[in-house]
């Protein structure tokens, strides 16, 4: 492929991870019907919020902590708190579901009734990454190819304890996961298209990969330059 080529891929796959409708295909997979807010906050069953601080989008409707919505969403946020603690100490698999379950204060029952494994919980979580990012980034897919790198960059850097959490413990390939369920090739794309996706898709996750194994020394800025100056 051409250098033309590369860069007009790799922008229709960035537009992917960027603002859309619930409707959209290349999300369609993945959301989920609860998130991560307390029973105190408002619920919308297609949003999804960081647990590191960020904004929430609010729906009109109001959650009643004894309502099934508030009971899941204390779950999911007390589960997904409880794993990123325990994995600080050991690899997952040292931890049981018994006992994450014993240091979110939920019982088994609740576990299956959100997830299906422990790397379900991590991978909804990089997926609330994605989605937190998306809605805070203003200018969205119209802005230059270098900067919408860049922006994506710095949104890793930005939960840098988080992935080098993953990382440590060997579940990097999880991010690899997401990335390739949103921009990789569908089933509907053409012989070119699904080729060019999983070409670019796999590229970035590579560059992400080797990026956090050498401790993100490069700064986001200068990360995004390097992959785009290869052309891929």
């Amino acid at each position: 492929m051409s250098r033309m080529i590369h860069l007009f891929f790799v922008k229709v796959i960035l537009k992917s991870f960027l603002p859309f409708s619930v409707d959209s295909p290349y999300w369609s997979c993945y959301y989920f019907d609860v998130t991560f807010v307390s029973a105190k906050q408002s619920y919308h069953p297609h949003c999804f919020v960081s647990m590191e601080g960020s904004k929430m989008r609010q729906s009109e409707k109001t959650v009643s902590p004894m309502s099934n919505e508030g009971r899941n969403s204390y779950v999911i946020e007390h589960i997904t708190d409880a794993l990123l603690k325990l994995l600080r100490d050991k690899p997952i698999e040292d931890i049981s579901i018994s006992e994450l379950c014993e240091v979110a204060g939920i019982g088994r029952a609740s576990f299956y009734r959100n997830f299906n494994s422990k790397e379900d919980i991590l991978q909804r979580y990089i997926q609330n990454i994605f989605q937190d990012w998306t809605n805070g980034d203003e200018q969205g897919a119209n802005q230059p190819l270098s900067e919408l790198l860049k922006s994506m960059f710095s949104n890793f850097e930005a939960h840098r304890s988080f992935y080098e959490l993953l990382n440590q413990r060997n579940l990097i390939y999880l991010l690899k996961d997401v990335i390739i369920r949103i921009c990789g090739p569908k089933p509907e794309h053409a012989k070119m298209e699904a080729y060019a996706r999983a070409y670019v898709a796999y590229a970035l996750y590579g560059w992400i990969e080797v990026w956090f194994q050498r401790g993100m020394e490069e700064t986001a800025e200068e990360i995004a330059g390097l992959f785009q100056s290869q052309g891929l």
